[in-house]
Formats: C-alpha cells, sequence, structure tokens
C-alpha cells in the first residue's frame, strides 16, 4: 500500500525540507558558491524596511520558497538599521550592487556576476522560485556559469534606434518621478508615524501606495492634521497623472511593454492603484 507523502512528512519530520543555510557575508557565499557550483541568492534589505521584513516572516520560510533557496546559496544582507543608519560595510554593498531601493535581491553566478534583479516584494513563495528557477541555470562541476542571453536581438535599423532612443527617454522620465516618489513617500511615513490615529493594513513598497487600497489605512487623521492628508493625496494623484503620460508617450513611441515594466520595477513605480 502506497502511505501519502504528506502523511510520511507528518510521521517523520526529518523528511520534511531542510531549512536553507542563509550567509550573512558575501565573500562566504561566493566561497561557498565555487565549492558546491551553485549560484547565489542575495536578499539585500533593511531592518526599517516593512516589504524587507514581509519577505522574512511570510515568503521566504514558505515550502516553494524553501525549495528553491535550498537549491542556491542564500545570502541576506542587512544594510542599515531601524533608524536608517549604515551598517558596517552596508554603504559598501549598496554601491556595489548600485541598490537604492529595498528589497533588492540578485541572483549571482559563483564569481560575483548579476544574472537577474528584483527590486520589491514577491507576492508568495511560488512567485519567488519561479523568479529563481527562470534565472541562469545552475552550473555545473568545472563549468563557469554562463550569462544570461538577451531577451532580443539588438536592434541596428532606424526603427530600432528610434525606439532605443525613446526607452532612454522613458527612463530619464522614471528617474525624475522615482525623486518625487521618494520625498512623498517620506511625507508620508512621517504623517503616519506622527499624525495618524490608526494603524495601516498590510505591506507596501512605498508607503503612500496604502492611499489606493482601500482598507489600508485604519484609522483618521488627528485633529488640525486633515488637510496634511489631503496634501499628501493631491500629490499622490499629481505623481499618478505623470506617470500615466510618460506611459502613453512610451507606449506611442513602441517601447516595448517588458521594457516599460522592468523599468517601473527598478524605479519602484510598478503598484495596481496606477491603473486605477
Amino acid at each position: 500500500m502506497k502511505v501519502p507523502i504528506a502523511l510520511l512528512l507528518l510521521a517523520f519530520p526529518c523528511l520534511a525540507l531542510a531549512e536553507p543555510r542563509w550567509e550573512h557575508d558575501l565573500d562566504s557565499a561566493l566561497r561557498r558558491a565555487q565549492a558546491e557550483h551553485q549560484l547565489v541568492f542575495v536578499d539585500v534589505w533593511t531592518e526599517w524596511c516593512g516589504p524587507c521584513q514581509y519577505l522574512k516572516k511570510n515568503i521566504f520560510p514558505t515550502p516553494e520558497a524553501t525549495a528553491a533557496l535550498g537549491r542556491v546559496v542564500p545570502a541576506s544582507l542587512m544594510v542599515q538599521s531601524k533608524d536608517h543608519r549604515d551598517l558596517p560595510g552596508g554603504r559598501e554593498t549598496m554601491e556595489r550592487f548600485r541598490v537604492n531601493a529595498f528589497p533588492t535581491m540578485l541572483l549571482l553566478d559563483a564569481k560575483g556576476k548579476e544574472l537577474r534583479r528584483k527590486v520589491g516584494t514577491f507576492r508568495n513563495g511560488q512567485e519567488l522560485a519561479a523568479w529563481i528557477q527562470d534565472g541562469e541555470p545552475q552550473p555545473k562541476a568545472g563549468f563557469e556559469a554562463r550569462p544570461l542571453k538577451p531577451a532580443r536581438p539588438e536592434g541596428t535599423g532606424e526603427v530600432d534606434r528610434v525606439r532605443a532612443a525613446w526607452t532612454q527617454r522613458y527612463e530619464e522620465a522614471l528617474l525624475q518621478l522615482s525623486r518625487m516618489a521618494d520625498q512623498l513617500d517620506s511625507s508620508m511615513k512621517g504623517f503616519l508615524e506622527r499624525h495618524w490615529d490608526g494603524k495601516v493594513r498590510g505591506p507596501f513598497d512605498r508607503s503612500f501606495y496604502a492611499l489606493w487600497e482601500d482598507g489600508a489605512l485604519q484609522g483618521k487623521p488627528f485633529p488640525g492634521f486633515e488637510n496634511r492628508l489631503a496634501d499628501l493625496r493631491r500629490r499622490a494623484e499629481s505623481l499618478k497623472t505623470a506617470l500615466a503620460q510618460a506611459e502613453e508617450q512610451a507606449r506611442k513611441a513602441d517601447v516595448f511593454p517588458g521594457d516599460r515594466r522592468r523599468l517601473r520595477a527598478r524605479f519602484r513605480l510598478e503598484h495596481r492603484g496606477w491603473d486605477q
């Protein structure tokens, strides 16, 4: 008689998935990756980052994420403390990998070459596992990890040159909008910490994204600060409108949808609230 695997796991806990062995030093992770002929999964995070904590508590422990992280060398690199102070080696890590948003996750080969990048959290363990699986195949003993192949061949025609120019314009526009978003994010966090009588339900990559989530802001402003919330809403809507205009221009210029999504994710300007 065949015994279901689920029952075996309950009866014999030793058969359950082993917890990934996290490294907390990049050099140690790379040495281990070279010895084990594995890739390196790097989580660059801060103690003050809500989505970072969400990943740690709700995504990494899932069975799907545990299995995926067990096939690579996972490294957890906290770079800033709760009061936004750089930890030893934190600034060097951020500069080395050009990290300006958290969490940032990287998939590296055993020599430290970046293969994939993800800014922001995953929705579930399956999504994280798929992201790792879609990256560079694990290198075999005696072979170096190969770089990812380009998603599409480089174009040389006039249409391709025009598209490339508009892609660059779109990227520059998002860079400016991301700076506005950083300022708005800081204002929103300060408002919630000092002038909000209640709580915020759910993790958000940027705190002002809660303005577009029904039921996320649970409570009300302290008396006398109602106008502050209204001002934050106006700034958020202005940012949303500016992004929509940049998106429409890029769409008309035939910038590839995949490139637009990639750039929005890079600058942390990807949220379902934009489409509402």
